[in-house]
């Protein structure tokens, strides 16, 4: 039985002993590794250093790499944000909006800082994949930098997007678990061919299959900014949502 929310407690609390606990959320990630770790293997270079030399043609490796680390990370954060995966005695958003022992400002920050905690965590059960393909692929650290972050402003959209979803269609399983996913499908497919300044894929692979100047010119900001007032909208209507039912908790409660 969980205990009750106390004024101690927070979302990033929480996020914090899960993640030395065992549950279902690493298990989950555990097989999107191995998916990553079948980019790396497709994309492995199969010719040796000369013949890609001659070519005048580098493997794709770390593309892939972070291509396949992108789209499990904000797929994951998708479902984490929907309340589908949870770590171990975590709580679900619904249940800290309720709560009446700590302020809807600080369920908020705590579960927008949880999220980041555990993206960074997802970020480094994937560095092993990344260095692997970094040291095969070339390129700089810079570009692969830039890659990274992008993942994690893209993933806290994604998340945001399903945390807001789950707060107000939460109710309706089968419409949250279809348009929580319609959204990472979607975004991925309509920024690629209609807005690629907001396509990690695009961005990738021109910090990572292009010239080393071509993060130069403002396309990484440009995605960062778009993703970081995307999320700042997101947050006003979840915030509303947070607000609205600590005010029904606490009406119910009197």
């Amino acid at each position: 039985m969980r205990q009750a929310v106390t004024n101690t407690d927070s979302p990033l609390a929480q996020v914090l002993r899960g993640l030395a606990g065992r549950g279902n959320a690493q298990l989950d990630y555990l097989m999107y590794l191995f998916l990553q770790a079948v980019a790396v293997f497709v994309w492995w270079p199969k010719s040796t250093l000369s013949e890609m030399l001659q070519a005048g043609d580098g493997p794709n490796t770390l593309l892939a790499a972070v291509v396949t680390a992108g789209i499990a990370i904000a797929w994951f954060s998708a479902r984490a944000g929907a309340q589908e995966v949870l770590l171990p005695a975590q709580r679900r958003l619904d249940e800290w909006a309720s709560a009446r022992s700590i302020s809807p400002a600080r369920v908020l920050a705590g579960a927008l800082a949880g999220h980041l905690l555990l993206t960074l965590h997802l970020l480094a059960l994937s560095s092993p994949l990344l260095l692997m393909a970094f040291t095969v692929s070339g390129g700089g650290w810079g570009a692969l930098a830039w890659c990274l972050t992008a993942i994690v402003f893209q993933a806290t959209f994604f998340h945001l997007a399903a945390a807001t979803v789950y707060l107000y269609l939460g109710h309706h399983e089968a419409i949250t678990l279809v348009l929580v996913r319609a959204i990472v499908v979607l975004t991925y497919l309509l920024t690629a061919v209609l807005a690629p300044a907001a396509s990690h894929l695009v961005l990738s692979s021109r910090l990572l299959d292009s010239a080393p100047a071509a993060y130069g010119d403002g396309a990484p900001a440009l995605f960062l900014l778009v993703y970081a007032a995307l999320c700042a909208l997101l947050l006003v209507p979840l915030a509303g949502r947070i607000s609205r039912l600590r005010s029904a908790s606490a009406t119910a409660g009197a």
